[in-house]
């Protein structure tokens, strides 16, 4: 991968993830102001986006170049950032943090 890809995981604080370049943007402004801040406008769930369906960079992905006709991987299902929830008794960690 190019490192802007999308890797889920749960933050414990409030927390996004960004590429590889913006992150580097970020460390260069840093460094010559001594702070770097970020604006996230949340505009609502954005449907349209072409090309859809993606795959995760980390996973396998076709077609067959030996036969166009076999797709990989095998079974096509959401593994990364599937929206779920967590039911309060039991919390996202099982740290006490979590109650």
């Amino acid at each position: 991968s190019n490192g802007e890809g999308l890797v889920g995981g749960a933050h414990l604080i409030p927390a996004c993830s960004v590429g590889s370049d913006e992150g580097a943007h970020k460390i260069k402004a840093y460094a010559a102001t001594g702070r770097a801040t970020t604006t996230i406008n949340f505009k609502g769930t954005v449907l349209g986006i072409k090309p859809t369906p993606v795959v995760a960079s980390f996973l396998g992905r076709g077609p067959n170049r030996m036969n166009p006709e076999i797709l990989k991987p095998d079974l096509i299902a959401p593994v990364v950032n599937i929206l779920a929830a967590w039911m309060d008794a039991v919390g996202q960690t099982g740290l006490k943090s979590d109650s």
